[in-house]
Formats: structure tokens, sequence, C-alpha cells
């Protein structure tokens, strides 16, 4: 079987769901109640960067130039108005590609 997983796990992954789904819902209704000054406003445009940079710096780090090239082709394909989804196929191609040759 390719799922084996207790009921305890099962249920532990749904109330883990249901309080995350909680808490965002929350966050966007306090959300409502804080003006949304300069300040903020440059904190959540710059939150998506620091996302990407701690999600692909371990990977940059472990996997070498593969990566690199790979999460570069994708952030220079997303910027050119490219779809995201076609700029995270071609660069997880690419890094394939590079891989298969031996860098």
């Amino acid at each position: 079987m390719i799922l084996d997983a207790s009921l305890w796990t099962l249920l532990a992954i749904l109330a883990m769901t249901a309080v995350t789904v909680f808490v965002r819902m929350f966050g966007f209704y306090l959300m409502g109640f804080m003006p949304v000054g300069p300040r903020l406003e440059a904190g959540f445009r710059s939150l998506p960067g620091a996302v990407a940079a701690a999600t692909f710096t371990p990977l940059v780090v472990q996997d070498g130039p593969s990566a690199l090239i790979a999460i570069g082709v994708a952030v220079l394909m997303a910027r050119a108005g490219k779809s995201d989804l076609m700029a995270l196929c071609v660069a997880l191609g690419l890094a394939i590609a590079i891989r298969q040759a031996g860098f």
C-alpha cells in the first residue's frame, strides 16, 4: 500500500490543516483593522523575495551550479512576463539536463 498512515496521523494532519486555515483567516481579519502605511507596504512587497531566498539558498548550496542556473532562468522567464508554471517547467528541465551532463 502506498499510503500507510494510522488514524492518529491522519487526524493530526487534519488538525494542523484546520489550525493553519484558521490562523490565516484570522490574520486577514485582523489586517482589516490595521492602517497600511508605507513602511508596512514596503515590508509586504519585500516578503516574496525573502521567502524565495530562504527557499532557494539551501538548494543552491546543496546542488551547486545546476540549481543556481535553473533558478536564474526561472527568475528571468518570470520577469519577462512568461507563465510562472512555464518558467518552473523550463527551469526543472534545465536542471535535469545540466545534471545529466555531469555538472
